[in-house]
């Protein structure tokens, strides 16, 4: 039996108590490291927006959207099935990453570079936005090696580096999205580096790779295709939509506002990634097995709450003297700000299902905010603008949050109305059983 991994739960009693504790442990460092990201994002967003780099701020928004819905359609779910697959299986997901996504995501980054340069949009800021996008697909898989050997620091490391370099590069007068491209590939060659160090250490992520693997990775991923397509439009699908309908200065300010937000839904989800991780390697025999807590997620949905609370007071400075935005921006993010905790409670279950393999539970979680917030969304246009985006967020994050309150209300009273129908039945079934032994005494007693 493989050893217990940290974090992990026992079958025994005191014994357990510490894997909990080091699960709450890497659930800190992990939203820490996430929490420092996040800081060093919304800086670089903030100096960007104080000094008036709307267009870089719009470009990356744009860019960044497009793109992410480009990486879903090839290789959507790739990431976790990297993380918990086997040795074949991931190295399908590296060759269909490297083989297929790549040159595709470059072709789409030139179609969309020419379409919105276009329409106004710094045509070497959407190139510099493309490199850092791309750049973010790959380290996605080095995320998931340093996660899957349960290198929770070293990636933290990684993180807070790349993230850093790109801060200081801004503050010498590089524009954002160039600082942000060579942030992105600091980081690919640092997590590659620290990938395949130690006795768990994988391979070069260049070797083995083969059209044919890379084409058995669209088998082997089907199941999470639709649930990663889903989850990409609920988080990108408003700025793409807005930017149909509004200029590139009212996308790059709303995209400045909802980058506060994504940092904070960033630090909460990095949270998360912990237990799902324990579930998902206990389910493939990669630990040993025992009973699941909560204590994590419990956690992180208070911080959640906790956070919304403070963010709602703070808005205002926020986005006015902080980020010198308009007014109305501060509305905005108090609208994001109302769905952040409910967004959490639908993460947090939907990747415990994703952890124990319902995966067709998790895929329809999934979708339900994804087909409210495009509902939302369409009834506006063509006049869709920044509030209503961020209105129809909330509602679908807050709608998502009390179906699946009142389905687990519906199925704990299910649970608690058996026990009682069974023990009410228990002594209609007793009597029934000694009638008919009595009965059964009885013929044999006439027969005699």
């Amino acid at each position: 039996m493989p050893p217990a991994e940290p974090g992990e739960l026992s079958a025994t009693g005191l014994r357990g108590v510490g894997k909990l504790t080091r699960t709450r442990r890497y659930t800190i460092i992990t939203a820490s490291s996430a929490l420092a990201g996040a800081l060093l994002n919304a800086t670089m967003l903030a100096l960007s927006a104080r000094s008036g780099q709307t267009g870089e701020i719009a470009a990356y928004t744009v860019m960044g959207s497009a793109l992410a819905g480009v990486a879903v359609l090839l290789a959507g779910g790739t990431s976790l099935l990297y993380a918990a697959g086997d040795d074949h299986e991931r190295l399908a997901v590296r060759c269909q990453r490297i083989v297929i996504a790549l040159p595709v995501m470059l072709m789409a980054a030139g179609c969309l570079t020419a379409v919105y340069g276009q329409r106004g949009y710094d045509v070497v800021a959407l190139a510099a936005a493309a490199v850092m996008a791309i750049g973010n697909n790959l380290f996605e898989l080095l995320t998931a090696d340093l996660t899957r050997q349960f290198r929770f620091v070293a990636g933290a490391v990684v993180t807070v580096t790349g993230r850093g370099l790109a801060l200081a590069l801004l503050l010498t007068n590089v524009p954002l999205t160039v600082a942000l491209a060579v942030g992105v590939l600091t980081q690919l060659v640092a997590a590659e580096v620290l990938a395949c160090r130690g006795a768990s250490g994988r391979t070069p992520i260049w070797r083995g790779i083969s059209v044919r693997a890379a084409l058995t990775a669209f088998r082997l991923n089907r199941n999470l295709m639709v649930l990663s397509l889903g989850d990409a439009f609920t988080g990108r699908g408003g700025g793409v939509l807005l930017s149909m309908a509004a200029s590139p200065h009212t996308v790059g300010t709303y995209g400045a506002v909802y980058a506060v937000y994504q940092a904070m839904a960033v630090v909460l989800y990095g949270g998360l990634q912990v237990p799902m991780a324990v579930r998902v390697r206990r389910r493939h025999g990669l630990a040993v097995g025992g009973s699941t807590s909560w204590e994590s997620e419990v956690m992180v949905v208070a911080a959640a709450a906790v956070t919304a609370a403070c963010g709602l007071v703070l808005a205002g400075p926020i986005c006015t003297e902080l980020l010198r935005l308009p007014e109305a921006a501060t509305g905005w993010l108090q609208l994001l700000l109302v769905a952040l905790p409910f967004m959490t409670v639908t993460r947090a279950v939907i990747l415990n299902r994703l952890g124990d393999g319902d995966y067709p539970g998790a895929t329809r979680l999934t979708l339900l905010p994804a087909a409210l917030l495009g509902t939302t969304l369409l009834v506006q246009l063509p006049h869709l603008g920044p509030a209503g985006t961020a209105g129809a967020t909330t509602v679908a994050e807050v709608s998502t949050a009390a179906v699946i309150a009142v389905v687990a209300l519906s199925r704990r009273r299910r649970a608690q109305t058996r026990p009682a129908s069974a023990t009410a039945q228990q002594p209609a079934r007793t009597a029934t059983t000694g009638m008919a032994q009595v009965r059964q005494v009885s013929a044999a007693g006439s027969e005699n």
